[in-house]
């Protein structure tokens, strides 16, 4: 299905574009929820991730750092409990562990 990935790619295009967290997390919430709809697992934890790194890297005063979290934990649940990615959630506990 195309539209999994351009919403995806319209999460990535709005970042470049805008440094307003509720924009990019509305953003990234729909992304999120047609990969849920649509039964993309894989998807929706990219989406979570993506969610995650592009509020992380904006450093979007304490409303981002509050919302990267909560992608964050998204992020880990999917991978391990849904897709069962053990490798993955464990690279990124160990990649994301500075930011604790």
């Amino acid at each position: 299905n195309a539209t999994a990935y351009f919403r995806i790619i319209e999460v990535e295009e709005l970042s470049l574009r805008s440094n307003n967290a509720l924009q990019i997390s509305q953003a990234c919430n729909r992304a999120i929820e047609f990969q849920i709809v649509e039964g993309l697992t894989h998807l929706e934890a990219l989406s979570n991730e993506q969610a995650n790194r592009i509020l992380r890297s904006k450093m979007l005063i304490s409303t981002g750092d509050n919302l990267a979290g909560y992608y964050f934990d998204q992020t880990i649940r999917v991978y391990r409990e849904k897709w069962g990615v053990a490798a993955k959630y464990e690279w990124l506990l160990h990649e994301y562990s500075s930011f604790d």
